[in-house]
């Protein structure tokens, strides 16, 4: 393996590294249920963090450490016992 592909390879490792430390602190930080806000401004603030949430999901591309991660934080779906899913596109 050249030096080039082994920088490269570190690289990508690391950024995958910082994304999921990024991933998880959205997802920490997410209210999952800003849709049932009777406040605008909280709906408003909730989809653009989902919006970014789930180009990041789709970013990491179902991982196992992405996956675990949304299932530690993820929460159940108003008006049901089911989490919400792992976005894929």
């Amino acid at each position: 393996m050249k030096k080039s592909q082994l920088r490269q390879i570190i690289r990508e490792e690391i950024s995958s590294m910082v994304n999921l430390k990024d991933f998880e602190e959205m997802l920490k930080s997410h209210d999952w249920y800003y849709m049932m806000s009777d406040d605008l401004s909280v709906e408003k603030e909730g989809k653009a963090n989902w919006e970014q949430i789930k180009e990041m999901a789709i970013e990491l591309g179902g991982t196992p450490e992405a996956k675990e991660l949304w299932g530690k934080y993820s929460k159940d779906m108003p008006y049901s016992n089911k989490k919400f899913p792992y976005p894929t596109s």
